[in-house]
């Protein structure tokens, strides 16, 4: 009897479909992202030139907070799907310029 089985080795593609532009002036901003797979997320907020650290972050969605002036981030999300395949980090980089006081 020959046993037939498909291994799978394909990692999950995450794709980031909320973010800031380029140069933003915003204090905060959250990210929104999928995966074409079922899959669990992990996320990273650096600044630029700084080694990411991922870590959970399952719910579709990033806030990121306390975003300072002049300080160029780098946002980093991937995917690992349910027989445990990694997909390589889709990052996005922007820069925060002067935010505007309210009134």
């Amino acid at each position: 009897m020959l046993n037939d089985f498909f291994s799978d080795r394909t990692p999950p593609q995450v794709i980031i479909t909320s973010k800031p532009a380029l140069l933003s002036n915003q204090g905060w901003f959250t990210f929104r992202f999928y995966c074409k797979d079922t899959c669990s997320f992990e996320c990273t907020l650096a600044l630029q030139g700084n080694i990411p650290v991922y870590s959970q972050c399952n719910t579709k969605r990033y806030l990121a907070n306390n975003l300072q002036n002049g300080i160029t981030y780098v946002f980093g999300v991937r995917g690992t799907d349910d027989v445990g395949n990694q997909g390589n980090p889709v990052t996005y980089t922007w820069k925060v310029g002067e935010q505007k006081l309210m009134a």
